[in-house]
């Protein structure tokens, strides 16, 4: 990939274990200061999420501690969010139709 190629990146606040916390999506040129301001701005978003009570002070799944999570910045195959639309109501579809049955 073309370090100036836009892409949808998204942004994840891991715990340990690596369980999935909370994400968040940008689209991007994937520049390092983008990067590092994107996970700063999730992180920031934390303690307020948790004070709203929007979101447990702990991993779900293993109760890590937020405090002992990390930020991990990445890209996804999609350039456009019209690209991460189409799949996410491809995958929507998928689902429905494996309930029903």
């Amino acid at each position: 990939m073309n370090q100036n190629e836009k892409r949808v990146y998204l942004v994840q606040c891991l715990c340990p274990a690596g369980h999935c916390i909370l994400a968040a999506a940008f689209v991007g040129d994937g520049a390092a200061e983008r990067q590092r301001i994107a996970a700063k701005t999730l992180q920031g978003r934390i303690p307020h999420l948790v004070a709203k009570r929007r979101l447990n002070p702990w991993c779900g799944i293993c109760h890590a501690a937020l405090d002992d999570c990390r930020f991990a910045v990445g890209p996804t195959i999609y350039r456009t969010w019209a690209d991460v639309h189409e799949a996410v109501m491809l995958l929507a579809h998928q689902i429905r139709k494996a309930a029903a049955n």
